[in-house]
């Protein structure tokens, strides 16, 4: 026996003795092509990650991923790493394997403070992380720098080595290691997160045994913590890998929302567990509608990632602070005359030949093509407006770089109403365009929604709140990276509108009628849902008459429909005082000029219209002729979604018929992408999904809240259309055939489930 053993433990006793010996003896050969770098720890580092893997003698084969386990991976160009080599020596020779097509600075100091550029690293046509290399360098220095310098989002260095003996070879031999694509196992990481997020939902049942459920509970967090950590360790995520968390959150959230509605009564979910699964996933949520806190846009004045949505604000801001002189029609002429004061004037060639939309027509026109129209509005400043204007839009001009901001006059300008422009004035009338001044106005939106979570819970559930702000986060018809995050107040009014529902559904009827009120004075399109109300009104009178054979006298009306005069007073005073106001503050000529305005937006496509029209005539030029003939088409789908609408309005709740309403919106209107975020507020149509709930209302709920989840897992393969026009093709697809269904679903039901025709409205004797 101790003969077998020794046979055994002899050899793999030699075996490992030898590959210490190899290793060691590797380590020491290699150790000279570290360099005087390798292995010292740096003294400082601002905006980089694993800045440990740029001198450890590691190298990931040459033409693999940026971003590794084995690379050093700056955030922007501002970004950079500090070594101390402990005295002042002479540099004679560098190597640097990093991204391809960037550039890199080596900078060198003598005493910490003050650096000069050693070697600038150029810039590699093969794909993947590269060589450079430089010898015959003379450059006395005791700290060294590592910063980018010039090229795109993708900023990494894998190794870096410093000589002072000139090497014979370069790049130099160092050992060649396996790199894990941190973004690839991001991807892995979440999707097992997930699924072990659903399996615990679906083991984990009241009543079961206690070792079954700290199982499933340790799969889950196992996952859970091993997501966090390869979501540390790819940070900052890409794009599509945004998207990625957005489909998977809503489609567990789907699963466990399936958990809860379709559950056997044996096998009841834990409840707390649920609580705990959705409102991590509203979390997660939320921080995907951020970005998961990259940020998404570039100040180049700064050289650094910024969170300030400036190519919104620099619409928003002058529009509300200058908008005596600038109306609906002159921001873009204004802003091309305010740059070329300082970039060779109005009769430059480079300024004659910039593109701007027209906000008259809303056509792209070249300056040269609009003679004397800049100087007019250059003339409805005085001096001194005219200096503090320049001075604002020199901070956007600055900091979205010329080409972006000249750029960002393709848009379409600003199109909010007097009474947004109002709030927005008040916040900005007095003060200069600045990254603090609009962060703090940025941090409105976040507010108001953690207001609209706070009222869905009290008039709600915990579960609808956890839902609804799940599909806040997860919803990405915007798709333009982080929505409307750095900019201000651009989802206020879809919160109006669901703090108005909220106070329909405690049946505070004035407060509702002025928040939904409210909600439409900020983008119009919400008085669908105002209009709505009066459905189960008419109904009701119809049904009235027909019964008695007369129509009801005006004190029945008013006592059976209290509610609807109560709303609608509340909607009238917060109409009346607002339309004043913002009347007094923005000019007696801004409601006129915003009609206007919005008449002229709405009249032709847009590719990014998300719409029944859209699904029907497409966005190209020739919308017009398609609609012409596809025009039976479309109003047979029309009168089909208000015929659904009307069906299941006829004697819903107020709160939901003013739901019923907004989804008419992309019905009979033609709304921008960003309008349709509002499929956050639907699952307010249902009660709470509660698995003590009666078995039909418990479905239908589940089924709906399903489907709005369904809608933003799906959208993750539109975001991966490229063509805009098909994107929001697929999107208005998507988006259309979802309410659809929504609105099936919620056809009134006899107690055995079967749709109950005897509830068509005006059908009742």
């Amino acid at each position: 026996m101790l003969y077998f053993l020794a046979r055994l433990v002899l050899p793999l006793f030699v075996f490992s003795l030898f590959l210490c010996v190899s290793g060691c003896e590797q380590s020491s050969s290699e150790g000279k092509g570290k360099g005087i770098l390798g292995g010292k720890s740096p003294i400082a580092s601002v905006g980089v990650r694993g800045a440990k893997n740029v001198n450890d003698g590691l190298v990931p084969r040459e033409g693999g991923g940026w971003n590794t386990n084995r690379t050093t991976v700056f955030a922007s160009r501002s970004a950079s790493v500090d070594f101390d080599l402990g005295k002042v020596l002479e540099v004679r020779a560098l190597a640097m394997m990093a991204d391809n097509n960037d550039t890199y600075e080596v900078l060198g100091s003598l005493d910490g403070r003050k650096f000069e550029r050693i070697w600038l690293a150029p810039r590699v046509r093969a794909a993947g992380l590269r060589w450079r290399t430089k010898k015959d360098l003379s450059s006395s220095t005791r700290y060294i720098r590592l910063s980018p310098h010039r090229g795109d989002a993708s900023l990494s260095i894998a190794e870096v080595s410093v000589f002072v003996d000139e090497p014979t070879i370069l790049p130099p031999r160092l050992r060649v290691v396996k790199a894990s694509d941190v973004h690839l196992s991001y991807r892995s990481a979440l999707l097992l997160a997930g699924g072990a997020i659903v399996l615990a939902s679906v083991f984990m049942v009241q009543g079961g045994a206690l070792a079954s459920n700290l199982v499933f509970l340790f799969l889950a967090l196992a996952g859970v913590a091993q997501a966090g950590w390869a979501f540390y360790q790819a940070y900052p995520v890409e794009k599509f890998d945004v998207s990625l968390t957005r489909g998977v959150v809503a489609s567990v959230a789907a699963l466990l929302v399936m958990r809860e509605g379709f559950s056997p009564k044996r096998f009841r979910p834990l409840r707390w567990f649920q609580f705990a699964a959705l409102g991590l996933l509203a979390l997660v949520s939320i921080g995907a509608f951020y970005n998961l806190g990259n940020p998404q846009f570039f100040d180049q004045k700064e050289k650094k990632p910024s969170v300030v949505h400036n190519y919104d604000m620099r619409v928003y801001f002058p529009v509300a602070k200058y908008f005596d002189e600038l109306k609906y029609d002159g921001l873009y002429l204004g802003s091309v005359a305010s740059y070329a004061e300082e970039h060779g004037g109005l009769e430059s060639a480079a300024i004659q030949n910039t593109s701007l939309r027209d906000l008259r027509d809303h056509r792209m026109r070249k300056l040269s093509e609009m003679p004397g129209r800049a100087e007019e509005v250059r003339s409805r400043f005085s001096d001194e407006r005219w200096a503090e204007f320049k001075g604002d839009m020199r901070y956007f001009w600055e900091t979205m770089g010329p080409r972006a901001y000249l750029g960002s006059m393709a848009d379409h300008g600003g199109n909010a109403t007097p009474v947004w422009l109002t709030l927005a004035y008040l916040m900005y009338g007095s003060v200069p365009a600045g990254n603090e001044v609009l962060l703090w106005g940025a941090l409105l939106d976040p507010l108001l929604l953690l207001i609209f979570a706070i009222a869905v819970f009290r008039a709600f559930g915990t579960r609808t709140a956890l839902v609804s702000l799940v599909i806040f986060g997860c919803n990405d018809f915007y798709m333009f990276g982080s929505n409307w995050a750095g900019a201000t107040l651009r989802n206020d009014w879809m919160v109006y509108m669901g703090i108005g529902v909220c106070a329909l559904k405690l049946e505070r009827y004035k407060t509702g009628g002025a928040f939904l009120a409210f909600s439409a004075l900020i983008r119009a399109f919400p008085a669908v849902a105002l209009i709505a109300l009066g459905v189960p009104v008419l109904h009701q009178l119809v049904v009235s008459t027909r019964q008695a054979r007369r129509f009801p006298a005006w004190s029945e009306i008013w006592a059976r429909h209290r509610w609807f005069f109560d709303t609608a007073m509340g909607a009238a005073v917060c109409v009346a005082l607002s339309v004043l106001l913002s009347s007094m503050v923005m000019g007696w000529d801004s409601w006129p000029l915003w009609v206007e305005k919005i008449s002229s937006f709405t009249a032709s496509p847009h590719v990014n219209h998300i719409s029944l029209l859209t699904v029907i005539a497409g966005s190209e030029g020739n919308q017009a002729e398609v609609l012409a003939q596809r025009s039976v088409l479309f109003a047979a789908s029309v009168a089909l979604y208000f015929a659904l609408a009307i069906w299941v309005a006829a004697r819903g709740a107020p709160y939901r018929v003013a739901l019923l309403g907004l989804m008419m919106m992309p019905v009979t209107m033609y709304p921008a992408n960003y309008y349709m975020h509002f499929i956050f507020l639907l699952p307010l149509l249902v009660s709470e999904v509660r698995v003590d709930q009666k078995r039909w209302p418990r479905e239908a709920g589940a089924k709906t809240w399903i489907l709005l989840l369904g809608i933003c897992a799906a959208q993750y393969f539109t975001v991966r259309e490229t063509n805009l026009s098909m994107h929001f093709y697929n999107a208005s697809v998507l988006l259309m055939g979802g309410l659809l269904a929504i609105l099936v679903v919620l056809l009134p039901r006899d107690e055995e489930g079967q749709v109950d025709f005897s509830a068509l409205p005006f059908m009742q004797k």
